[in-house]
């Protein structure tokens, strides 16, 4: 149970100075129970919570031209591209560029992680 609990301790977790400057840590208990919300780390279940998914246009042209050489269609890169885009998950927010789209945030202060 503690493995599936790295998120959730992330998530959970308060960090407090005390009168020494030490720094503890308290966790939360709810995180390590078998049906805490925080056990479910479906897309569903993060976007049920508040977390957004973004996703690069840049990056799923590039994708779409890979699936094209791989399988040796004989389609136009854009049409597979827009398929890919037409069937991305629900809430998904697809910009031009990634990168940019972390810049902005990241001047918002609205960042937090990014994987590639």
């Amino acid at each position: 149970m503690m493995a599936r609990s790295t998120e959730a301790y992330a998530t959970c977790r308060r960090l407090e100075i005390d009168g020494n400057s030490r720094l503890k840590c308290t966790i939360a208990a709810c995180c390590f129970s078998e049906d805490s919300l925080y056990q479910d780390a479906s897309i569903q279940a993060l976007q049920s919570r508040g977390v957004r998914f973004v996703s690069c246009h840049t990056s799923v042209e590039e994708a779409a031209r890979g699936f094209i050489k791989q399988d040796g269609l004989f389609v136009e890169p854009e049409e597979v591209a827009n398929d890919m885009v037409e069937r991305a998950l629900q809430g998904v927010i697809i910009v031009p560029s990634l990168a940019a789209a972390l810049a902005v945030f990241q001047c918002e202060g609205h960042y937090s992680y990014m994987a590639a």
